[in-house]
């Protein structure tokens, strides 16, 4: 009986365990989070702006905005302070009196995506193989996803991974990549800890990432589901693409309206929030890799012989201008659908490059056409 009792109590503890470790993490201890701000003296002020032509897609966030922040005149002390906090990545100078704004102080990368968005792959072009009748075949387009857009969405995973990867392997400059990492894909490499070491509150530096996952999509075979990932600016402040569509800008956001979003999204279940960073071996997983040895492997058993011949056609006689594109095959592709599903998620690169000490992104005529100004 008492042997009983005991395990009784274990599993009561074990369970208030689970429950605690579940909620705790939805509350994060921000009185511990790094501020260079105070740490240097800084009031900055935060000002927000709403443009139009975003505002009104989205139920769960109704205002949009994209955030300014405004540092005001600087010593040469704060000046090179900031300049360091911020890995000493940016071209920006210091000059007595002049106003500096945040972003200026940011990587290379960052500089160059913000306030910009993506749209969708123009596939007009596109050559389908024909089938036996002569017409164009879609069965591959139709159920791999390649049809409808080849899954050319650039969401918040894959912002959080390759800005991460940019910043920490090649200073914000150089190769960067558009694309969709599928959640299953992501949440496995961040509960790796060879790939992604988690860090407290009071060891975040600017560059560290949060990603906030769901614990009730866990199971036996899957870790929770990332349902949002961003990049630690300071205290309050974070980088993120805040969803995949085109009205969905690359932006800083305060912390309190990523939560107040995902609140509103989840319908107050608990989220669990973590920060930390990649390892060189998590780093190393993050380019994308081609889909043609996946099409000759896994695919294999999907297809018949004629349909991955098929398929093999439609990747040769892609547009002219996405022949440099990598491709990589995800399950689950942005968390749609129930279960993992196979589908495209198209890969693009581009450059980041400094030019008289303005960053810019470097592209074919019509990748910069998918560019989106707000």
């Amino acid at each position: 009986m008492q042997k009983a009792l005991e395990n009784r109590f274990v599993k009561f503890v074990q369970n208030l365990a689970f429950a605690v470790a579940a909620i705790l993490p939805t509350l994060p201890a921000y009185g511990a989070v790094p501020d260079i701000f105070v740490q240097v003296g800084i009031r900055p002020q935060m000002v927000k702006t709403y443009p139009e032509k975003i505002q009104g897609h989205d139920e769960s966030d109704p205002q949009i905005y994209l955030l300014n922040v405004e540092l005001g005149t600087l010593t040469s002390d704060q000046f090179r302070k900031l300049r360091t906090y911020f890995r000493n990545q940016s071209p920006v100078t210091y000059t007595p009196g002049k106003r500096y704004r945040l972003d200026e102080f940011l990587p290379p990368v960052m500089q160059a995506l913000l306030g910009m968005s993506i749209g969708p792959l123009d596939m007009s072009s596109m050559v389908f193989p024909k089938n036996a009748d002569g017409e164009p075949d879609h069965f591959f387009a139709e159920n791999l996803m390649l049809k409808s857009g080849f899954s050319d969405y650039v969401n918040c995973v894959g912002t959080a991974f390759e800005t991460s990867r940019a910043i920490e392997t090649q200073r914000g400059l150089g190769v960067y990549h558009l694309y969709s990492p599928g959640r299953i894909d992501a949440s496995e490499i961040l509960s790796n800890r060879r790939f992604f070491e988690t860090k407290s509150a009071s060891r975040l530096r600017f560059g560290d990432v949060l990603h906030i996952s769901d614990p009730s999509s866990a199971d036996e075979n899957y870790p929770a589901m990332v349902q949002h990932m961003a990049i630690f600016i300071t205290k309050d402040i974070y980088f993120e693409k805040r969803d995949s569509t085109a009205k969905d800008p690359y932006r800083l956001v305060l912390i309190e309206d990523i939560q107040k979003r995902l609140k509103r999204i989840f319908d107050e279940s608990p989220l669990i929030y973590r920060h930390g960073r990649f390892t060189k071996t998590g780093l190393a997983q993050l380019p994308p890799k081609d889909a043609r040895g996946f099409l000759a492997g896994t695919i294999k058993e999907m297809l018949s012989a004629e349909e991955r011949a098929a398929a093999e056609t439609t990747l040769k006689n892609l547009s002219p201008q996405i022949q440099n594109a990598v491709w990589k095959l995800t399950t689950d592709e942005i968390g749609l659908g129930g279960g993992p599903e196979y589908g495209m998620s198209f890969v693009e690169r581009v450059t980041i490059e400094n030019e008289g000490g303005r960053t810019a992104i470097k592209a074919s005529p019509e990748t910069l056409s998918r560019f989106i100004r707000y």
